[in-house]
C-alpha cells in the first residue's frame, strides 16, 4: 500500500509512511489540483487521512 501527495503536474509532493501516526505539514505555493493517491495490491485493513 502506498499512499502519495501529488501535485498539478502529477509529481509526487510527499510520500507517506503506512502503518504509522504522524502529521505532515506541506505548504502548497501554486495554484492547481492536488492528489491524495491511495494504492495497494490485495490490501486489508484500513486508513484515515485528514486535510
Amino acid at each position: 500500500m502506498s499512499i502519495q501527495l501529488l501535485d498539478s503536474r502529477g509529481e509526487v509532493l510527499h510520500d507517506f509512511e503506512v502503518s504509522k501516526k504522524g502529521n505532515v505539514k506541506q505548504e502548497i505555493t501554486e495554484d492547481g489540483i492536488f492528489v491524495i493517491l491511495i494504492s495497494g495490491t490485495e490490501f486489508k485493513g484500513s486508513y484515515q487521512v485528514e486535510w
